[in-house]
């Protein structure tokens, strides 16, 4: 038996489907009353099904329960010598259903291709010269009908869609190979919607066909399926987001959903308009306002980052608080009153509503109009909390955002779920949007997580478009016994600098009752004092820097400030 006919044997005894995790699947096992799937079915090289059950079922219980042997979890009872017999046969036809080639599938995960000769025998190797699209006799009808042309990265996620009564289609080169000129002009006039791979591959070859498809094919629509798990290699697809409790319905919905890709023609764009110095000094543009000065700005985008623990969250909270309710904390002006929208992707709802009442309790100040904090997490969703770096997933939040002024979001790591965060090209389409947000009004704080370096993990194409980032760090000398206390850092500032852009040390302290309230204090560098004592005993900056490990230039900066406060006497005093 093979890894698909095993699942869905599975399934109908449970009565509930697998769900793709990892290389893998999760689901209810059948040899014990398992409401929270337990089982763990994978497929190992040579084509064996693996079980472990989490709650300690052996496998041959697990097939018991199924009236299967256990020979069952071994591909059609084969030897391992005979594993390069066929297991699955892709037909590829002409526009006229005639058999052209065919792809095979192995028992190991093979594949070798196969024509069809004048003889009417399979011979091995491709010898016709033309290049068909699989299903080709359907996406001809399809292209008369006007009805969509589901376009996937291979025959398995084809033959699953033409299942559910679709269209499907699919080259037979691999990802990793260039497209036919062949494929253009049978997709040529078609209404397409593309599906494609969450790995490299599947993006390479999804940018493939969007660029020799533009202004082909009638209509173009990316389709982006929520909740698929991104990997460098075998990513998840189609089947696998079926397999995973959604419906043709769902899918349809989504196209429907999603803009058609736009392929403007240049001729018909508007022109760019470009202004002399003369006109652009003149033009009356409105002032950009600040909503927390200097940090965000009025159609503002800042990012906030930290190690994990460090009091991102209880930062981003209260400046969400003190935004809505207009007070001013910390070193930063509350300018105007704005509406906020705060959205967790991790904390528990118990936890997050405690933190807050304490926070507002710290203030002493209650919000006017409740509705000008409103916040979205997990717990109290009826599904999982849309994923940001999906065109759907960014629709979703839209329609949450209302008349809200400044969104928070908070973080990243579990709101982009399918971003991996050294791709740059994966950050594009989140950027566009927060950009487009901007455009609207809409200001957007960021909350990141810092790497083991300290620095904020992934790509730096993050902070291009950005007007502040804020690094949060404990100092050197840090105990836990200090709770949240931490060095706010500005490493961006655009349009702010000198005191304002300074750092300094953040603390959240807890009276007798249990509220919060945030003290600052002045930052000082942990080797200041180290500095300022080996100046006055006569030491050089040189030996000072070798010395304490560090450059001459940071010596210097550091007997500046001295000098500036009083802790030093200037060169002409001594």
């Amino acid at each position: 038996m093979y890894i698909d006919e095993f699942l869905r044997h599975v399934e109908t005894k449970v009565g509930s489907r697998a769900k793709k995790v990892g290389q893998g699947y999760n689901m209810c096992c059948p040899a014990h009353n398992d409401d929270n799937p337990s089982l763990s079915v994978k497929e190992a090289t040579d084509g064996k099904i693996l079980l472990n059950c989490f709650a300690g079922c052996p496998p041959e219980k697990i097939c018991g329960a199924l009236e299967l042997g256990m020979t069952a979890l071994f591909p059609e009872n084969q030897k391992r010598e005979d594993f390069d017999k066929s297991t699955m046969e892709y037909i590829f036809r002409s526009k006229d259903g005639e058999a052209l080639y065919k792809k095979v599938r192995t028992s190991n995960k093979q594949f070798y291709i196969c024509s069809y000769t004048s003889s009417g025998e399979w011979e091995k190797g491709l010898k016709c010269h033309k290049r068909v699209l699989y299903n080709l006799p359907q996406v001809l009808e399809s292209k008369k009908s006007g009805s969509w042309v589901f376009l996937v990265e291979g025959e398995k996620d084809a033959d699953r869609l033409s299942a559910e009564g679709l269209v499907a289609t699919t080259p037979i080169e691999g990802a990793g190979s260039n497209l036919h000129q062949e494929y253009v002009t049978q997709l040529e006039g078609c209404n397409v919607v593309l599906l494609y791979d969450e790995d490299i591959a599947g993006y390479k070859r999804r940018d493939q066909w969007l660029a020799i498809l533009e202004n082909r094919a009638a209509r173009i629509k990316v389709v982006e399926l929520p909740g698929l798990e991104y990997r460098e290699k075998s990513g998840s697809d189609v089947s696998d987001w079926l397999r995973d409790s959604h419906t043709t319905d769902e899918l349809l919905e989504l196209v429907q959903q999603t803009n058609d890709c736009d392929f403007k023609n240049t001729e018909n764009a508007k022109e760019l308009r470009a202004l002399n110095i003369q006109e652009f000094l003149s033009t009356q543009i409105p002032e950009r306002k600040m909503i927390l000065d200097p940090i965000i700005a009025s159609q503002g985008l800042s990012l906030l980052y930290s190690k994990r623990g460090v009091g991102k969250t209880f930062l981003s909270l209260t400046i969400g608080y003190a935004v809505a309710a207009g007070i001013s904390f910390l070193r930063w002006k509350s300018v105007t009153r704005v509406k906020v929208l705060y959205v967790d992707g991790e904390m528990p709802a118990n936890l997050m509503q405690e933190r807050i009442a304490k926070l507002v309790e710290g203030f002493g100040i209650d919000l006017q109009d409740p509705s000008y904090f409103r916040i979205i997490t997990p717990d109290l969703q009826e599904e999982e909390i849309a994923d940001i770096s999906t065109e759907h997933g960014r629709m979703f939040l839209e329609k949450a955002i209302g008349d809200a002024q400044l969104i928070i979001l908070d973080n990243l790591s579990t709101l982009a779920t399918s971003v991996q965060e050294n791709e740059s090209d994966k950050w594009a389409p989140i950027q566009k949007w927060i950009l487009k947000l901007r455009k609207r009004g809409v200001s957007v704080l960021l909350i990141h997580h810092a790497g083991k370096g300290g620095e904020q993990r992934g790509t730096s194409r993050r902070e291009d478009a950005l007007d502040s980032v804020i690094k949060l760090k404990h100092s050197n000398s840090y105990g836990f016994s200090e709770g949240a206390s931490f060095e706010v850092h500005i490493e961006k500032a655009r349009g702010f600098f000198g005191e304002n852009a300074e750092p300094f040390v953040a603390s959240l302290e807890s009276d007798d009752t249990g509220a919060l309230r945030w003290t600052t204090k002045v930052f000082q560098d942990d080797l200041y004092d180290e500095v300022v004592e080996g100046i006055k005993a006569g030491q050089s900056y040189r030996n000072l820097a070798k010395e304490l490990g560090i450059s001459k230039s940071k010596v210097e900066g550091l007997v500046k400030k001295a000098r500036k406060k009083g802790d030093l006497l200037e060169e002409k005093d001594k």
